[in-house]
């Protein structure tokens, strides 16, 4: 699974919990939380001079926060081992 592809299917399994993410899937998505991240912070910075958490991190934090817990919690209910941990 490619970046764009793993993106795609972090939104199209918005809140599919029955699931688990491939680990190249997971990270990509995460890859993809952490730029995007980044680059809010920046115009947030530059357009409203706001450090933490400005309009734009929070409209972001929104947007991705429920597809994050998709993958995370897809994994942990597929989970047979209480070793592989949730968290």
């Amino acid at each position: 699974m490619d970046f764009f592809e793993a993106i795609s299917s972090g939104f199209n399994n918005y809140a599919n919990f029955r699931t688990r993410a491939i680990r190249s899937e997971y990270w990509f998505w995460t890859l993809f939380v952490i730029l995007l991240s980044i680059v809010a912070n920046v115009v947030d910075l530059i357009v409203f001079s706001s450090t933490g958490y400005g309009p734009l991190s929070m409209i972001l934090f929104l947007g991705v926060f429920l597809p994050g817990l998709g993958f995370r919690f897809g994994d942990c209910m597929m989970a047979t081992d209480p070793a592989d941990g949730c968290f």
